[in-house]
Parts: structure tokens; sequence; C-alpha cells
């Protein structure tokens, strides 16, 4: 609510942005003099008072007090249904930076077992052995894909399929080598089996570092005492 109030100060140019709220009229005075008298719009409301000022304050103390209820709140029933739904990770621990020698998941076990208690039912450890992993998935794919070329029942051994390759490859035409340019037949399939079955030996025969341990306890309460110990 807005109301027009007499303000003698007031001058045109105080309002060059809301011209509206100033506004004037003339008058003449007893002496027969004329007087322009100055009114501008006002608010009804008080404006910033110490009491407004006092509510606002305790207004954003309230909404302060009140969201770090709900975020409290909201953490323990976190923990709560963490609690009740029970997965693998509420067992498991992993160590980021093992020994670059340990290796060996019994030694692991018995490290957590002895030191901490409880009974570990799981422990792995990788490796930075991605040449060697990466060369038995190709190792894998090849071979299904062999399987799947050659007659059910055949016998799918290193000499079976180097035969069977030497066979095939002797009975090509000009069509066959063309064709298996784009679309590698056995005996392409069986080259590069070998050459993955050498490539594997060698990797096979490499001393790697350990990378990542996961552990696995028996009890969620084993597992939550290592990660205190340790942390």
């Amino acid at each position: 609510e807005q109301v027009w109030v007499p303000c003698p100060t007031c001058l045109v140019d105080d309002f060059d942005r809301a011209k509206e709220r100033i506004a004037g009229t003339t008058t003449v005075t007893p002496d027969g003099q004329l007087q322009t008298l100055v009114f501008a719009l006002k608010n009804a409301c008080d404006g910033a008072t110490m009491q407004v000022g006092i509510f606002n304050m305790a207004s954003l103390g309230f909404v302060l007090l009140a969201v770090a209820a709900l975020s409290l709140y909201q953490r323990r029933m976190q923990i709560k249904f963490d609690i009740q739904a029970q997965t693998a990770q509420d067992y498991s621990i992993e160590v980021f930076n093992p020994p670059a020698d340990a290796t060996e998941p019994e030694e692991w076990k018995e490290f957590f077992e002895t030191r901490f208690g409880g009974h570990v039912t799981c422990c792995t450890v990788t490796k930075n052995n991605d040449l060697l992993v990466r060369a038995l998935a190709e190792r894998r794919e090849i071979l299904a894909i062999i399987e799947e070329k050659v007659k059910e029942g055949s016998l799918v051994n290193t000499l079976s399929l180097s035969e069977l390759a030497a066979r095939i490859e002797n009975r090509r035409h000009c069509f066959g080598n063309i064709k298996s340019r784009i679309s590698p037949g056995i005996p392409e399939l069986v080259g590069r089996l070998t050459v993955l079955n050498t490539k594997i030996q060698g990797l096979a025969q490499q001393q790697y570092n350990a990378t990542r341990v996961f552990c696995t306890f028996e009890t969620e309460a084993s597992q939550r005492k290592v990660l205190q110990e340790m942390t």
C-alpha cells in the first residue's frame, strides 16, 4: 500500500528513474503569493526497523538450524539403511598401496586374521599384468570363434587345429585368399592363436607387482574394526 505525503525537500532530479512517485500542485498563500507543494509516493510499511531486522535474523537462524538438523537426521538414516542393506562392500576392504612384492593372498589373509582377529573369507590380489590379461582374453575369443567354425564333435587342440588349417589353406583358390583378408578363416585364426600362445608363455614368466588387495571378512564387525584401526 502507498500513500501521497508532503515532501518539501524532494527534488525532481531525485526521481529520474521513478517520476511517477513525485507530484506537485500550486496553491495561493494568504498573502496572495503562489506556492508549489511537492508530494511523494511513500510506502505505507514502516521500512527497515529494528523489529523487522530481529524477526528476519530469527527466521534465518531457524532455517539454518532446521537444515543442520535435517542433514544430521539424513546422515543417521543413511547409516541405518546401510546397516540393514547387506552387500559385499559391507564386509570387504580395499588396500590401495600394497607392497610391490606382496602378491600372495595367503599372506594377506594371515596378516589380517593375526593382526585384527576375525576370519577372512576371500582375498584377491591384483597385479599390473594388463598385457597378459588382454592376451588371454583375445586367445579365449579366438578359440570361441574357431569352435563355431569347426564341425561339431571335432577335437580342438593345437595339433588338430594346425592340421585343419593346413588342409583348408591348401584347398583355397584365388577367391578364398581374397576372402580371408576380409574375413579371417580358420588358418588365419590358428596363426594368430599360435602367436598368442607364444606371447602368453613369455608374459607368464615375468614378475608382476601387486597393485590392489581386496579382502572380504566373515562379519561386518571385523571389516569395521580393520577400517577404524587402519584409517
